[in-house]
């Protein structure tokens, strides 16, 4: 049984509201996870570290 014109658009209109809710959601806690457990200090792993010797 297929659903009628406005039941159709109303629960489009709801999925679209839940998959832009689940976006933004998950973008939240990756940014709060990231902030979170980012280190404070860089560690010598770090690979932007780059080591300058000053025995030229």
């Amino acid at each position: 049984m297929a659903p009628d014109g406005p039941g159709l658009g109303q629960g489009l209109k709801l999925a679209g509201i839940a998959l832009v809710s689940a976006i933004l959601a998950a973008t939240l806690v990756v940014l709060v996870g990231e902030a979170l457990f980012q280190p404070s200090q860089p560690t010598a792993r770090d690979p932007q570290i780059q080591l300058v010797s000053s025995t030229d």
